[in-house]
Order: C-alpha cells, then structure tokens, then sequence
C-alpha cells in the first residue's frame, strides 16, 4: 500500500483524533482509496508539467529556427493585422534607414515609410487582392527598388514581402540597352546576322542579312532553305562541309567565301563567319554567323589576277601565263607521249624606227591592232601572248608535225605584214620569227622559250623578215660558248691562267735569241683549254683587256725572277690583239712593264697583226713609232693572212715579218706555199725587216727556210711552249 499523501495523513490524523471511537475497518478503506487518488493526481500533476516545459522548449527553439530562416530570407516580411496595424516584422527595411525590425510595430500600414508609399500599400491591403507593388527608395544618395507582395491569411491577417530589386532593374536596364545597342548596330553594320537554333531547327536572319540578297524583311523567310539554296551549286558542297564540321566535328567556328543568288539572278560573294554554342556535355546548341558582300573585293581581285598575267595594254597573255600554260604542256607529256607543240617567238623589225617616227600613241594602236590580228589567227586553244614592246609568242598545241609550225609562221608573218590603219596613216610592219619544236620530255619551260628566241634573234641576223627554226646543236654550241665566257671571267681571279714560253732561234746556229710568250688557260673541270676557244671570245667581249694586262705583268715579273737566278737575258715577245692595240692607255702600259723589263736586262718584243695595224693606218704608224723610240721591237705577226698593202706596209716601222705557219706548212713540196713564202721572206728583206718562220716541225723545212735566207724560226722542231720553269733550263 502506497504510503499516505501528506495532505491526507494529516487530515486523517486530526479525523482519528476527533473520532477515535468511531474508526473502523470501513473508514480505513476510504482513506486508502483518498490517499491512491491523491497520489495518482500528484504523479499527473507532475507528467503535466514536464510535458508543458518539453513544450515550450520546442516551442522556443521552433520560433528561434523561423527567426533564423527569416534573419536570412531576402526579404523583408511584415505582418498586419485586420485593422491594419503591424503586429510583425522580419529582416531589414526596405529603405536602410538603420531603424530595428521592431521599429514599425504597433504602426499603421498606412504610415509606412512615407505617407505616399504607406497610402499605395494601404489601398492593396484594402484591396484583398495579390497585386505587386513597386516602390523606390533613396539610400546615401543611391536609387533602390522594390517589389512587395501582400498575402491574405486564414485568420484575417495579411503578410506584406518586400523585396529590394535594384540588382534586377539595373540588370533589365543594362539588358535593355545592350539589345537596343544590338538592334542599332545590326541595323547599321554591312553584315548580315543569323543565328541557327539546333535544338529547335529554327534558323533567323537579320533584315540586313536579307537585304544583301535584295529582298525586304517580310519577302523572305526564316529557314534553312532560303539561305543554302541560293548559295551557288559550285559552292555548295564547301558551305555544307563547313557547317557539318560545327554539328558534327567538333570544330567551334568557321570562315568560308561563297557565292549566293541575289534577287537579281546575278551572284554577289559573301564571306560568311560563324561560331558554335555548346552545352555542357558539348553539343552543339546554336550556331551564330554573319554574312558580308565581298563582292568588290572579289572584283578587285579579279582584275589584280587579270593584271598578273595579262598584258594592260593589248589584253594578251603576259611572259608569267604563257609560261604555265607551256609548263602544263609539259606536264601532259608524260600521259601523251605522242603530242607535239611548238613554240614561235615573233620581234617586230625596226619598231624602234617606227616609234620614233610615229609617236607613242600610234605606236600603242599598232601593237594593240598586231595582237588582235594574232589573237584571231590563232587556233582554238592556243596561247598567244605579248612578252615585251615590240615582241610576241605563239603556243601552238596539238600540231601534226614540224612543217605545220612553220607553215602557220609563215603565214602569220605574212598577215602581220598586211598594213595597218593606226592613224594618221597606214604603217607596214615586218617580224622575224623563231620556231621551236618540242616533243620529249624533260624540258623546261623557260627553255623552250628561249629556243624559240635564239632561232628569232638567228632570224635577225639573216636579214629579218624570216622565219628560222630552232637547232639544238648550234644552240648548244652557243651554250658551251656563254659558260666558257663566265669561266674566263673568273679565270684570272682564281689563277688558272699560266705563262708559257716558246723559243724562237737563229737558223744559222740554232742558237736561242727571243723567247714568244703565250698564255694558257688550266681550266679546273676541262683541263688545259686552247687559246683558239677563248682568246677570240675574250677579244669579242672586251676580256682580252684585263687579259693583255694580266699577261703583260706577268712576263715583265717573270723576267725579273730570271734575272734573280742570274740566268742569261734575252728578248721575250708578247702578242698584243687588234683591240689592245686600238685601247687607250696602251702606251702608259708598256712603259710600266719597261721599267720592270729593263731591271732586268730582258728586252720587250711586241707582235701585232695585219689586222691591228690597218684598223687606223694613220694612228699606227704614230703608235710604233713611239714604242720604237721607248725600245720595244716589234714584229708584225701571221703576215700573209690578213689584208695589208704593200704601200702601207712600208709606212709601219717595225722590225720584222713571220710567216704564218699556213705558208710554212707546205714547204717545200707545194708549189703555191712554197712561192708565197719565197715571196715574203724577199719582201721582208727588201723592206730591211728580219723573218721569222713559223709552224716549223721538219728538218726539211728548216733547211730550205734557211737557204732562203730567213733569219729566224719556230715550232715544234725547235722546243714546243713550255711553262716558266722549263724556259729557265733553256736559258741556262
């Protein structure tokens, strides 16, 4: 049995007291029952109020979490009740004043903020409606803005959101001026806009886009099939793979020229760009590009191209496209073997006499009106072109044989040569012509052309007005002529020229008496190269100058190395050509190597030809006088070969005759050499001269020579040219 609850043990000690008497087991029953009540009423008692302290504990915290939420919710909450007093409020004001969330508690909505905004808040919550209401408010001299929701509650009260917008506003205020400065510019820009939606396959062009192609905003729809189907059937196939390149291939951007059907059925170009969006995963999500007129770009650069490789003032091909037009002639070849083309090189006679006497501008009508009359004579295919002033080539494909090329010059000559209108008069011109025939392979173009040249300029030569053709062993000879002319240019500085000296003696006693020097030229790839292959060649290009000098020196050098080694002096010939002989400063030159010579005791002999003298009689005669007077001996050398007279002859003071080793060669077995040379040596002998024979190689020879009474000789029976350190032997 549960002990007795306080109360009731003292109020039954006070009731056993009073009835002791009268206390039983019945009254004990009660007063247990009492007491289990009590207690029980105590334990609930007890249960109650744990229960409301749990309670309220998650009450409070419930309240202090919402107030967390509301401390961090955006906006700022207000709740009203139904006379329209605020009995809430949450988060910062609307307007920064600083005031504490408590500040408007117990207020009016109506005086909220300011008496302005408070009355628009005040008809919205008359209103009962969820109407949004924007408001501005100032801040440190800042614009804010607001948006506010009011909500209706089932218990009658109303819950204002006030929401500060600024970012948002000045957000749509930026987006509003970026899309009016888009819409601006995309009015104002050359290119058109379009902007592909992948997704959705919608395609959108620009109004400056549709008006590339001459079309109003509303003529023109907005798929794909208006742009890819005027774009030209050439260009399709490299428009499409640009844009399959975006879709398919992975590439972000493109740049691709094409042409596209304006509304006038003409084509303009467009240069289109564009870039790809993509999604995260990367697919592609829109394409964006824009379209320029190109169109006189294309033009300019066309025209450029035109310039390029045509002539400005006839039209006609220019040297560079006649010369890829041969070069694919070429080519083929090496599928038609069997093809033949030629190349003909037409140079108008005397046009230069013709520009003079007519002027430019007629000049100009001429060449132009000679080139329509070639382009029009000219095949089906074939090239003609204008490859200078006065001069023109045919590229004739596809001839039978060689004669037909020839055939066509002939008669292409005869049309040039038709007179022609140029005002103010009419003007007959003539054109020498070179033909060259190709058939294999391996040649270059330019080759070719220069074929053609050479026969042209070989036509010149034979009197103009002709028609020459190519031969491949002359031109190569003159070939081998032009290298052997660019070696001997560099021959002197490289030191391939050597000195060699060949004896001259008396015949009486064969004693030594001059020596002959003669220059040699050790080429490094041919070897030892005749003086008959390049001295002649140096004469015609103006070599044998530096050349005559060179020589000149070095013989004067070598004297003196003689005379070092103390070796028995003589006189030592040199020969001077026809245009050594006429140079200016010749006299300056041989009184410089005398000084050296006459150190050294040598003596200086020149020989000069029949040719040399008789150039300029008069100039020669004062010439040998005066190196006679300076000391120099002076043979004229090949006498008998040349052109002298004997009138002049005795004008010339020299010291004696050789007979060319032509004359010497026959005697005494033929008649005429035999006569000739008796002939000279009396001469000689006659004018007081001393003779030398030249070529002598026989005995036979040297003895009638002798008996002839010539003085002097030379040739293989006597000692061959020999280099400087042979000649020293001779000496001792």
């Amino acid at each position: 049995m549960p002990k007795f609850h306080p109360f009731l043990k003292e109020q039954c000690r006070e009731t056993l007291r009073a009835s002791s008497s009268s206390g039983g087991p019945a009254l004990r029953r009660f007063i247990r029952a009492v007491n289990r009540a009590l207690w029980e009423r105590e334990t609930d008692h007890r249960l109650l109020k744990r229960s409301l302290e749990l309670s309220t504990r998650e009450t409070d915290r419930k309240e202090n979490h919402l107030r967390e939420i509301l401390r961090l919710f955006p906006d700022f909450l207000l709740v009203i009740n139904r006379d329209g007093i605020v009995v809430e409020s949450h988060g910062d004001g609307p307007n920064n004043t600083g005031h504490p969330s408590g500040f408007w508690l117990k207020k009016p909505l109506g005086s909220f903020l300011n008496p302005t905004i408070g009355e628009r808040f005040q008809k919205v919550f008359e209103s009962k409606t969820d109407t949004p209401l924007e408001f501005t408010t100032s801040h440190q001299g800042a614009l804010l803005f607001h948006e506010a929701h009011l909500y209706s509650l089932d218990d009658g009260q109303t819950v204002a959101m006030i929401r500060n917008i600024t970012k948002r506003k000045i957000a749509q205020s930026a987006l509003q001026a970026s899309e009016e400065r888009y819409t601006l510019a995309t009015q104002a820009a050359n290119d058109g806009l379009w902007d592909w939606d992948l997704v959705e396959n919608r395609i959108t062009f620009s109004v400056r886009w549709k008006m590339l192609l001459g079309y109003e905003d509303k003529e023109l729809g907005n798929t794909t099939d208006v742009w890819l189907d005027r774009v030209h059937q050439d260009d399709r196939p490299a428009i499409q793979q640009a844009l399959d390149s975006l879709r398919f291939h992975g590439k972000n951007d493109l740049e691709v020229e094409h042409r596209v059907r304006h509304r006038d059925e003409e084509h303009r170009w467009m240069l289109t760009r564009a870039v790809v969006v993509r999604g995260d995963d990367g697919t592609p999500l829109r394409i964006v590009g824009s379209q320029t007129d190109i169109t006189p770009r294309k033009q300019a650069e066309e025209r450029l191209r035109h310039e390029a490789f045509h002539d400005r003032l006839t039209g006609l091909a220019n040297r560079s496209l006649f010369l890829d037009r041969l070069s694919h002639l070429l080519d083929r070849l090496t599928r038609h073997p069997a093809n033949i083309f030629a190349v003909i090189y037409v140079d108008l006679d005397r046009f230069s006499a013709i520009n003079e006497r007519l002027g430019h501008d007629a000049a100009d009508r001429l060449l132009k009106g000679l080139a329509g009359r070639l382009k029009s004579f000219a095949r089906v295919g074939d090239t003609v072109a204008r490859l200078g002033d006065d001069e023109y080539a045919v590229l004739l494909d596809g001839i039978p044989d060689d004669r037909a090329a020839v055939v066509f010059a002939e008669r292409m000559g005869e049309l040039i040569s038709t007179p022609l209108d140029v005002g103010p008069e009419e003007v007959t011109v003539t054109a020498s012509m070179g033909v060259t025939i190709h058939t294999r392979e391996g040649t270059r173009a330019e080759t070719l052309l220069n074929e053609a040249e050479s026969a042209m300029q070989r036509a010149k030569r034979a009197g103009k007005n002709r028609v020459e053709v190519f031969d491949r062993e002359t031109f190569a000879r003159l070939i081998s002529k032009l290298k052997i002319e660019t070696d001997l240019r560099r021959a002197a500085e490289n030191g391939e020229f050597e000195m060699y000296y060949q004896p001259i003696v008396s015949m009486t006693d064969r004693r030594l008496i001059r020596f002959e020097s003669l220059i040699r030229w050790n080429h490094p790839q041919k070897g030892m190269v005749s003086p008959l292959d390049f001295i002649p060649l140096a004469e015609e290009n103006g070599l044998i100058l530096p050349i005559g000098e060179w020589v000149l020196k070095n013989v004067a050098t070598q004297t003196q190395k003689w005379k070092n080694e103390g070796l028995k002096s003589i006189s030592v010939a040199v020969n001077f050509s026809p245009r050594q002989f006429q140079q200016q400063g010749l006299l300056i030159a041989i009184g410089s190597a005398l000084t050296t010579f006459k150190e050294s005791g040598f003596s200086l002999e020149i020989e000069i030809t029949e040719g040399a003298a008789m150039q300029d009689v008069e100039q020669s005669v004062k010439l040998l006088r005066s190196l006679q007077e300076m000391g120099v001996r002076i043979s004229m050398d090949d006498f008998g070969v040349g052109y002298s007279s004997l009138s002049c002859l005795r004008l010339f003071p020299i010291n004696a005759l050789k007979i060319d080793r032509a004359f010497v060669s026959g005697v005494p077995k033929m008649k005429d050499n035999t006569a000739l040379t008796n002939a000279i040596i009396g001469i000689g002998h006659n004018l007081g001269l001393s003779v030398v024979a030249e070529g002598v190689e026989t005995e036979e020879q040297f003895g009638y020579l002798r008996s002839q009474g010539c003085e002097e000789a030379q040739g293989y029976l006597l000692g061959r040219p020999t280099p400087a350190s042979n000649a020293a032997r001779l000496l001792q």
